[in-house]
């Protein structure tokens, strides 16, 4: 069995490949429609989607396997003024929570729905007209807020059975954000004194979590299986103060600021927050957010880990193109990391110049160069020097019937190429069955993704490329490990 990582690159750049301390990611772009409004990970790689179908309605929908998928709900917008559905979170046994224009009716509910059977369950609200989803977990349990009897909004936890309001700290308002354990949630409610404060819903009680020094409002907006809350707070004595801190046994953990700027920005004042950029924390402790560019104004995605954070750069993409947006003409990429998870896969929420959005799943990476020894060629393949090519060379095929063969464990695996007038053209085989052709014609490009397979778990595979036409040229080939 062979893992193809960063140290089996090629000796050309096997230094500066060392010396990078930040993960390679493959980018893909998600758009479905008129594009993508929110997104939520699971641990597999899979992403509940909520899709803008432009003037008239959203779409709930997921992301699996570089499929969009929209769910089956059996739903229509009436009139342009018409919500649809939205899909707000998915778990890793496929469950989606999200909410529903339901039947017309302007009654928002909540809903689970099982990508793989389309059974549908609707969850009550808290005797009010609306309610909202904000997370699920494990259990298949959805936290939100839903409007009372009396007319407040009132974070919820729905156990699978019946609805629990979680109520307030003495205000009139509160919402739940997230959930990882069973009969857990994290979230912000009001107190008697006018204030939100962020908290810990756990056995049964609400526990203020208070704020750290210096704040007066905030709200905690993500939990990971280990408990520790990620949250922001805000001052209202000093309008542009505020703290992104990390919550765990009574202790605040303050996140280092982003060229002067808290990577997760929103406002808290007397009932629900409103966020301004995208936050959330993985289980392997890595948080994600963003910052404005000091250049652009743009924001850009910033990813914390292990005290430290960073600027999410294309150096860290090198065979997809930055941004592609004609919004944005300054090099990077620009957006609000908005979720993670485990494995480290980070979804970047990008505007375009229409006013939709893309969002690019960034996934990390492990290169096998040309020359790496996991890959076996035939006769016949010759080295080259290439200029823009990763590493600097290729691996050149000049008539058919030359092969490669590389054995690899992962969840997807890419092929990075050329494009040429009069380029030829490659069999790819998979474990011995055939998985289509690519080819290398077109227009004049070097470091071209040729193709990306995707598995529905991750395993040791054997990949074989067959040359069919020459010239072929391998760069090289990537393996994402989930």
């Amino acid at each position: 069995m062979l893992m193809v990582g960063i140290a089996g690159a090629s000796a050309s750049h096997a230094a500066s490949a060392a010396a990078a301390s930040q993960p390679v990611y493959a980018v893909t772009p998600i758009t479905a429609e008129a594009g993508i409004d929110e997104a939520s990970f699971n641990s597999l790689g899979q992403i509940a989607l909520t899709i803008f179908q432009g003037s008239c309605c959203d779409d709930a929908g997921y992301w699996s396997n570089g499929q969009v998928k929209i769910l089956p709900l059996g739903l229509f917008c009436s009139t342009c003024g018409g919500f649809g559905g939205s899909a707000d979170g998915i778990n890793a046994a496929g469950q989606i929570a999200g909410s529903v224009d339901y039947n017309g009716n302007p009654n928002y509910q909540v809903f689970r729905e099982d990508a793989s059977t389309g059974a549908v369950t609707l969850i009550p609200t808290l005797g009010g007209r609306d309610a909202f989803p904000n997370g699920i977990n494990g259990a298949g349990q959805i936290v939100g807020d839903s409007e009372t009897a009396s007319g407040d909004d009132h974070a919820f936890l729905w156990n699978g059975t019946s609805v629990r309001d979680l109520g307030t700290f003495g205000g009139h308002d509160s919402t739940a954000l997230a959930t990882s354990a069973t009969g857990q949630a994290v979230g912000c409610a009001d107190t008697a004194g006018g204030r939100v404060h962020p908290f810990r819903y756990q056995g049964g009680s609400l526990l203020d979590l208070h704020l750290p020094a210096g704040m007066t409002d905030g709200c905690a907006i993500s939990v990971n299986a280990s408990g520790t809350i990620l949250g922001f707070a805000v001052s209202s004595v000093h309008p542009r103060a505020c703290a992104v801190w990390l919550w765990r046994s009574g202790a605040f953990t303050i996140v280092p600021k982003v060229n002067g700027q808290c990577i997760i920005t929103g406002q808290a004042e007397a009932g629900f927050p409103i966020f301004f950029s995208g936050g959330h924390i993985a289980n392997g402790g890595q948080v994600v957010g963003s910052v404005n560019s000091a250049a652009t104004g743009n924001p850009v995605p910033v990813v914390y880990q292990n005290g430290h954070d960073h600027i999410i750069t294309g150096a860290q993409t090198p065979f997809d193109p930055e941004s592609p947006t004609d919004l944005y003409t300054a090099p990077g990429w620009f957006g609000a990391a908005s979720t993670n998870n485990l494995h480290g896969l980070i979804s970047v929420l990008g505007q375009n110049g229409d006013g939709s959005n893309t969002l690019f799943l960034l996934t990390p990476i492990r290169i096998a160069d040309e020359d790496n020894a996991a890959i076996a060629y035939s006769g016949g393949w010759t080295r080259v020097a290439l200029a823009g090519a990763y590493g600097g060379h290729v691996e050149r095929a000049a008539a058919a019937g030359r092969t490669a063969t590389f054995q690899f464990t992962g969840k997807s695996i890419s092929l990075i190429g050329v494009r040429r007038p009069g380029f030829g053209s490659a069999r790819v085989l998979i474990d011995g069955a055939p998985h289509g052709t690519v080819s290398e014609a077109g227009p004049a490009a070097v470091r071209r993704r040729l193709s990306t397979i995707y598995f529905a778990q991750p395993g040791t595979h054997t990949l074989r490329l067959v040359v069919q036409s020459g010239p072929f040229e391998l760069d090289a080939i990537t393996v994402a490990p989930h």
